[in-house]
């Protein structure tokens, strides 16, 4: 819903068509699946280090990709 509210959409880095539902599935499970990793001193902090990282990923990287986009081989894009 943010994504439809600022402009944007997800597409296929590969051909810029439309995502299917096993990209859409991996965009969703990895920040899904590091914060199921169980850390004893602080609960939560492998979905930080990741959030973290796909942040710095974001502003330096010339295509703009965090680290689930590019495992997902997706885009987002401005659509407007």
């Amino acid at each position: 819903p943010m994504k439809l509210a600022l402009g944007m959409k997800v597409v296929r880095a590969d051909n810029g068509g439309p995502v299917e539902w096993s990209h859409a599935i991996i965009r969703w499970a990895i920040p899904g699946a590091f914060s199921l990793i169980p850390i004893p001193v602080l609960p939560g902090l492998a979905n930080l280090v990741i959030v973290i990282v796909s942040l710095v990923f974001i502003f330096t990287k010339p295509t703009r990709q965090a680290v689930w986009d590019m495992i997902a081989k997706t885009l987002v894009v401005k659509s407007r």
